[in-house]
C-alpha cells in the first residue's frame, strides 16, 4: 500500500487518490480517528461556494450532503462515495458527541 495515501493506489472518480487532494485529507482524518463529510468552501472573494452564494451565512462551513453533518461517517468505502457523489473542497470533522 501507499503511505501517501490512506487507500494506496484505490482510484476514485477516474483519477488516483493521491490528486483527489480533499479525499485524501478527508481518509487521512479517518485515520487519525475522525468522522468526516465534505463541506462547502468559499471563492477568491470569500463567497460561499454553496446554492446559496452571496446569501450564506456560514461561508464555506456547511455540508454538501442532504443529511448535513448526519452523514458523517468513519468508513472509508463511505466517505469516498459521498466526495464522489456531493463534492467539496473541504471537509467537515464530527466534534464531541
Amino acid at each position: 500500500m501507499d503511505e501517501s495515501s490512506p487507500l494506496g493506489s484505490m482510484r476514485i472518480l477516474s483519477l488516483p487518490v493521491t490528486e483527489h487532494h480533499t479525499l485524501s485529507a478527508a481518509l487521512s482524518s479517518v485515520t487519525a480517528g475522525w468522522e468526516v463529510y465534505p463541506i462547502y468552501s468559499v471563492d477568491d472573494q470569500c463567497v460561499c461556494t454553496g446554492s446559496m452564494r452571496k446569501r450564506c451565512e456560514d461561508p464555506g462551513k456547511h455540508p454538501t450532503t442532504p443529511q448535513g453533518s448526519n452523514d458523517v461517517s468513519p468508513d472509508p468505502e463511505r466517505i469516498a462515495e459521498m466526495f464522489s457523489r456531493w463534492p467539496g473542497e473541504n471537509v467537515g470533522r464530527l466534534g464531541c458527541n
